[in-house]
């Protein structure tokens, strides 16, 4: 920088000196405006870039067109009913690693495109274990027996027998019912067979057809054979 007196001897900086060094730091000032600028513009890519979709954002259908059509391990097929429309409906047990604590299932397949879903049920809050061992269907509905134990012990264990209605499509509970065997009102346990004859659906009703025990015949190893028994209830599963 220079410097001069002037007339009245005071000290100046020269003006042209002066205006060369306010060019200088101007320009020094947008150099390091535009560079940042560039750096925002450089991270811009990472900041707007696409993430990868979640894998619970997966429509449903999708997920279930990637299950196998076939049966887990660890769940046994009680029987296989012809549903009609190039259906059939599977029913059974799963449990657990044990191979024990049934829990009551329901597969609905179709010939073409495998399983169209599959449900798990629910069994009495007084019963330990259940399984499902029959199935009828009609145009809107699948109609599942469930029978059920207690307890584990089977010399101290009593069977419930419950009919629960599906909704053919989805697979939702519509409504269920127990079946009581008729004018038994003494402690008993009851059961139904394998075999489609025992759970039959007829025009507007359900047939089942099963056996019973006291359980004072059975307290008292009594060689009485099992009761024969049967019901007739409506599709509704009204009273």
């Amino acid at each position: 920088m220079m410097l001069y007196m002037d007339t009245r001897g005071n000290m100046t900086v020269s003006k042209t000196i002066s205006l060369a060094i306010a060019a200088t730091l101007l320009a020094a000032c947008q150099a390091s405006t535009s560079q940042a600028a560039l750096g925002d513009v450089a991270a811009a890519p990472f900041e707007t870039a696409a993430r990868p979709a979640p894998i619970s954002s997966v429509p449903a259908t999708e997920k279930g067109a990637a299950i196998s059509s076939q049966v887990p391990p660890e769940v046994e097929i009680y029987a296989t009913k012809e549903a009609g429309a190039g259906q059939k409906c599977m029913v059974g047990a799963e449990t657990d690693e044990d191979g024990m604590n049934e829990k009551p299932v329901v597969y609905l397949s179709d010939v073409k495109a495998g399983f169209v879903w599959h449900v798990s049920l629910s069994i009495p809050a007084d019963t330990y274990q259940g399984r499902a061992t029959h199935c009828v269907a009609s145009t809107n509905a699948l109609f599942v027996l469930v029978q059920s134990d207690t307890q584990p012990q089977q010399s101290l264990s009593q069977t419930l027998l419950q009919v629960v209605k599906l909704d053919r499509k989805s697979g939702a509970v519509l409504s269920s019912r127990g079946i009581e065997v008729p004018n038994i009102f003494a402690a008993h346990t009851s059961w139904v067979e394998k075999g489609d004859g025992n759970f039959v659906l007829d025009g507007n009703s359900l047939i089942v057809m099963g056996r019973y025990e006291l359980l004072s015949d059975r307290d008292n190893s009594s060689k009485k054979d099992a009761s024969h028994f049967s019901v007739n209830i409506s599709q509704n599963l009204s009273p």
